[in-house]
């Protein structure tokens, strides 16, 4: 379980070690804080899977009189579900996937963004090379006829080459906001499963394991009308629960100031 974890662990971090450069060079739009909170994610499931396996086997109930070992164990299994109605481990695997999924949205569309940037650059040197010896480059008798047809187009068209020029910047403008806008959709998506991934612990998981000792009911023939139970081992569990927690809530902070960011570079270049 041990080394799966390591690596795991190791895949996830290795795109954040080894393109940190890269990353970095969009801003708040970068992968490495992502990776370095699915890492510390993965982290947090490998403390919080030591003392949970075992809680089915901490779980001690008072034995009646006259009770055997096949119904006490039943009836410990009954007390069990009816001390443990949501998921645990299960909950946490559940978790894990659903934050996977806007990170690896984000990938895709950094991955994209990537590949046009090539693109460009690809079809510039295509058309350089493709002026023949001997001839000047655009950048000399190119420029100065360039310059002549555009002076003739403003007379004759008016304002209509302008415009033309404008629309083709809006439209080279529009790629980067949409990608930024399908990123920032990500976050928030990524917003809204910790959220529920922190409610899930702290509010259907937490209180199981915050009491002495309680009371069942198993409601069955083989066993009798109340039990005392007690869970081992609740100190271990209750510091598992809120080591995911802390994660949980750290992801939603790198959330919430990439939401603050955004909007902020948004107020300052509608201020320009």
């Amino acid at each position: 379980m041990a080394a799966a974890v390591v690596a795991g662990l190791a895949r996830v971090l290795h795109p954040a070690l080894g393109g940190a450069g890269a990353s970095g060079q969009d801003g708040c739009q970068g992968l490495a804080p992502w990776y370095l909170l699915l890492g510390l994610r993965l982290v947090a499931l490998f403390v919080a899977d030591g003392p949970w396996p075992s809680a089915g086997p901490d779980l001690v109930c008072a034995s009646a009189p006259g009770e055997t070992e096949a119904s006490r164990a039943f009836c410990t299994a009954v007390c069990f579900n009816q001390c443990f109605p949501a998921p645990i481990a299960t909950a946490w695997g559940l978790g894990f996937l659903a934050c996977l999924l806007p990170v690896g949205l984000m990938r895709l569309i950094r991955s994209q963004g990537r590949c046009q940037a090539p693109n460009v650059e690809a079809m510039d040197a295509s058309k350089m090379a493709a002026i023949p010896e001997g001839e000047e480059s655009p950048s000399e008798a190119s420029k100065i006829a360039a310059q002549v047809g555009f002076n003739l187009a403003v007379l004759s068209e008016g304002e209509e080459l302008p415009s033309k020029m404008a629309t083709g910047r809006s439209k080279m403008a529009a790629c980067p906001a949409v990608r930024s806008l399908a990123f920032g959709l990500c976050v928030a998506l990524l917003l809204l499963v910790e959220t529920v991934f922190l409610w899930v612990v702290l509010s259907l998981q937490l209180p199981a394991v915050t009491v002495a000792s309680f009371r069942c009911q198993p409601d069955s023939v083989l066993c009798p009308l109340t039990l005392e139970c007690a869970l081992g081992r609740q100190a271990d569990k209750q510091l598992a629960l809120w080591t995911l927690a802390s994660t949980s809530f750290l992801n939603m902070t790198a959330c919430l100031i990439y939401g603050v960011l955004g909007l902020w570079r948004a107020a300052r270049c509608q201020g320009r």
